[in-house]
Formats: structure tokens, sequence, C-alpha cells
């Protein structure tokens, strides 16, 4: 009738608090749901059951309005019963309260005898047994193992009505990192120093400079479910917009499905049910299995859907290069550059993605599909990755992509007369590597905005109403001097972007939020590279 929250046990059954029933659903790993807990008859608006508050057998006991769902080690289930303002748990076919009270809302810590909640809603637990509960009026409690209640108060931020909790891992490592979902945005806390990071939904009204901010122009949103995938990779459930959205923590942020109309919040989703790109009606929970899988509560669709396991490494940096995992017989490409190439993407949608998936209509590739790799570095790191990985024939082709930024990573600074010397000499090193192993190597002078859309125009690139020109010409110029007489082909898309701003019912090719590429930028880029790349026709050597 509405389900709320979710979790997976090792076995693969779903479990569903279905608020609205007020009932705790089980979908097991053959297809087959079930009531676990929770009775009461439907009311006379037919949406509806009353709540109610009972204690005993699990098909006579009684919720009102279960949120949070959680599994125990062994086996049994945690359940917040939010407007008993209690934690239930069902095992061998009964329902008890094990903290707080049906009759006694607050937000008194101490022994679970004692103890109080307002309102608890999502709910986790650590490997130790160590229950996490977002408790909307009062903030994140903590239940040990040895029955004790605490409000945790985090270094660094206030939490401020939580809906939802996640305990994220890393390796072998127990709980050292607790995710909250609450009214201002999301919240990392490490659990051994309890020192806190906030990404804001809204950071331009409400964050400091020293703030991290998401690098997209996906909006955060208002989070209400949450799961970690690691330490810093989460999905959420945003209702203010009907999504569901993937964030690398103060990184990286997507859309795990359609992407919202601007009056997604009135509309919500479509009960036409889109494998590709779903449009979720007020999705609720999600939880994420031990396959990789992520299961969402579509509440106002009034279903559950899966979303299957993702790729979600964008970029490879110095610290783990550890292999390639191109597929056998590929034709292996790397886009090697700084930020510009990767910003605000995912690996389909990237400029790699993207140079792929065109290249794959070539006929001088049919028997050899091309594939992509991202290598996000720095000018000085860029060189590092090219000698030490790529020359060595772990690549058929490299993509390097130089923007007047990268002349930074080599300590140059801004002075653009010393970046000549320098830049040439490491790149004339790195190619004569890779013409060495019979690499060949295509560098692109990529675009980097020195103002934001959309007010995306002239003066992004060179001031066209100034005689003087600006600072970001100098570099552009500066930079093709550096290059100049290079031994490999240079492809400056300057040019390219100026005719394309210069049209009236151009796209904006840089994100709102700060100077990366947008989706047409990042197309614009790939579909240049491609066609560079087709004159060329390396893979013929």
């Amino acid at each position: 009738m509405m389900p709320a929250q979710l979790a997976v046990d090792k076995a693969g059954t779903i479990y569903v608090s279905d608020t609205a029933a007020q009932r705790i659903r089980a979908i097991s790993p053959a297809g087959i749901v079930a009531t676990l807990a929770g009775s009461g008859p439907i009311n006379a608006s037919g949406m509806w059951v009353d709540g109610g508050y009972a204690d005993g057998p699990a098909h006579a006991a009684r919720f009102n309005r279960p949120d949070g769902i959680a599994v125990v080690a062994d086996g049994s289930l945690l359940v917040s019963d939010r407007s008993n303002h209690c934690i239930r748990r069902i095992a061998n076919g009964s329902v008890t309260t094990i903290a707080g009270s049906a009759t006694d809302s607050a937000a008194t810590d101490g022994d679970v005898r004692t103890a109080r909640f307002e309102s608890p809603r999502g709910l986790a637990i650590d490997h130790d047994g160590t229950v996490y509960v977002a408790d909307w009026s009062a903030g994140v409690r903590k239940i040990s193992p040895q029955g004790i209640v605490t409000t945790i108060h985090p270094d660094g931020t206030a939490i401020d009505r939580p809906t939802a909790v996640a305990v994220a891992y890393s390796g072998k490592q127990l709980a050292p990192a607790l995710f909250v979902a609450d009214a201002k945005g999301l919240v990392r806390i490490s659990l051994a120093t309890l020192k806190a990071v906030r990404v804001h939904s809204f950071p331009e009204g409400t964050a400091d400079p020293a703030t991290p901010s998401v690098s997209s122009d996906v909006p955060l949103g208002v989070p209400h479910g949450l799961a970690a995938y690691d330490l810093s990779d989460v999905v959420y459930t945003d209702l203010r917009d009907s999504s569901v959205k993937y964030l690398r923590f103060a990184d990286h942020l997507r859309y795990l499905g359609a992407t919202p109309k601007e009056d997604a919040m009135l509309t919500g989703g479509s009960a036409d049910f889109s494998p590709d790109a779903p449009s979720y009606d007020s999705p609720m929970g999600v939880t994420i299995d031990d396959h990789g899988d992520t299961f969402v509560a579509d509440t106002g669709n009034r279903r559950i859907v899966r979303i299957d396991p993702f790729d979600r490494k964008w970029f490879v940096t110095a610290g783990n290069l550890s292999r390639l995992n191109f597929a056998p017989g590929s034709y292996r490409i790397a886009v090697v550059g700084s930020s510009f190439t990767w910003w605000g993407s995912s690996v389909d949608d990237s400029i790699a993605g993207l140079l792929a998936a065109r290249l794959a209509s070539v006929p001088g590739l049919q028997q050899r599909p091309p594939a992509t790799r991202y290598f996000q570095e720095i000018l000085g790191g860029e060189f590092d990755v090219i000698d030490n990985l790529l020359a060595p024939g772990s690549v058929d082709a490299v993509v390097m992509l130089l923007s007047p930024i990268d002349p930074y990573g080599l300590g140059l600074g801004p002075d653009e007369a010393q970046w000549g010397p320098s830049v040439r000499k490491h790149l004339e090193h790195s190619i004569g590597l890779l013409k060495a192993a019979h690499i060949p190597l295509l560098i692109v002078v990529n675009p980097a905005a020195s103002t934001v859309s959309p007010l995306e125009s002239s003066y992004v690139f060179q001031g066209l109403n100034e005689d003087t020109g600006t600072d970001y010409d100098r570099e552009h110029l500066a930079l093709m001097d550096a290059i100049k007489g290079i031994d490999a082909p240079v492809l400056d898309l300057y040019p390219a972007f100026r005719a394309e701003i210069a049209k009236a019912d151009h796209h904006p090719l840089f994100l709102t939020a700060n100077t990366h590429y947008s989706t047409w930028g990042r197309a614009f880029v790939a579909q240049s590279i491609y066609d560079e790349l087709v004159r060329l026709q390396p893979w013929s050597r």
C-alpha cells in the first residue's frame, strides 16, 4: 500500500515496511510476497490501515507507521515504529518492543528500559551489533550491544531532522563511517573520531567556503532514504523531485533513472515502467544487497525497483593503477587528462564513453570493438601515467587532453613564459616512449572556461568586446606555443568551441555550477576527437 523502507538479508530476501498497511512484508528470492508481521483491517478510505500498538504473535501484532527496517546478524529484524516512538524486534514469529515507549515520546538517553525516542525513522546496524537510529526530532541515536541508548553529537555539524542512516565499511574495519540524511543534506561521520563532513542541499545559500560541494549540475536535493556502497559512494532517494541519486561523496552526482521534470515534486513518476530510465513517484526507501544490486521503494507507484550493479569507477589515479580491465581483443584507448575530461560524468556519458560508442561503427574497428579507460591526472601525473603504465604496451592508442590549467600540475604557476621548456621536455619524453612502443598519441588542447554558463558567450574565451583580450587568451596561446612543432598530431578545440558558442541556438557547453563541461560539452569534445581519429586512423597502422 505504501512501501517506505527496505532491507535485504544474505539469502536475498527483501523486507519492506509497508507503512500504510501497518505491516512488514517479505519478498523471497523466488518472488513470493508474504506478510511477516502486522495486522488490522483497511479503513473506510480504502487507502490506509489505522495504526495501533501490540506486541505478541507476529500475525496479530500492531504497528503505527513502521518505517526503518534492518536485518540483525541472527536473522531477526528491527523495525522503527515511527508513530509509536519505539524500536520493535521481529523474531521467531513474535514481535517485541526493545526500546522506547508507545505512550511516552522524548529525547531521553539511558538504558533501553528508560530511554525514549521521538519519531524514529531510518535504522542501520554495524558489525558489532550497534544500532543507529535516525530519530527525526532528536537526532542520531545509538543503541549499544549492552542496551545503552546515547545521542551522537558529531564534530563539525549539527544533525537536523534525520530520516535515514547507513553504516559504511572499508575492508575488515568495523563501522568506520556513518552516513546520515537530514533536512539540510548528507553528512558523513567518522565513528572513530566523530568528525563530520556535510554536503548541503543548497550550498550556495548555506555553506561556508570550506564546505565541500558537489561538482555536478545535478542538484543534491533533499535526501530521504539512504544506503552506502562504501566509504565514499552512497545512493539516496529525493522526495522533492521524485528521483533516486548516486553520490560519490562531495565529488560526483548522477540520477539513477530518468531526469525529473521541473514539476516532478507535483506530478511524480509514471506507472509505466521503463527499465532504462524509470520515473519514480515519491521514492522513500533504498537498500543494497551483497551482490551490489540496489533496491528502491518506489512508494507512490507502490512497487519495488531493482537497479543492477553499475560501474562506479569513473577514473583511475596514480594511487590505484592496478589493472586496465580492457575486454579481450578490443582496441584499447586511454584517455588521459585533468578533471575537465571527466567531471560530472558517468562511464557511458563521459568523453571516453561517448568516444568508444562512436568508434564502434567505424569499419576499421569492426573486428576490434573499441574500449576506453580514463586516467584523471593533472599534467605532471599525466606524464607519469603515460611513462609508467601506458608506454609499456598496455594500450593501443593514447588521447591526451591538455588545458591551460594543466601546466600548474608541473608547479609552473601562472607565468606562461615558464611553460614552454618544461611542458615540451616532459611531452617529448613521453612521446619518445610511446613511439618506441608503436603506440600512437593524439594531443587535444581542450578549452576550460573562465566563466560559466548560462552566461556562456564570447567572454568565455577571449572577450571579443575588449581590444586586449583576457588572461585566458594568453594561457591558450602560451600552451599552443609550448607544444608547437611537437612530433605528434595536435587537435586544438578552441576554434571549434568559439564557432559553436557563436551560434544563436547553441547548447551550453559548461556546467552551470562550475567551469567543467556539461553533457553537451562532453559530447562536443567526444565528437571532435572522433572526427580527428577517423581522419588519422591510428588503428590501421
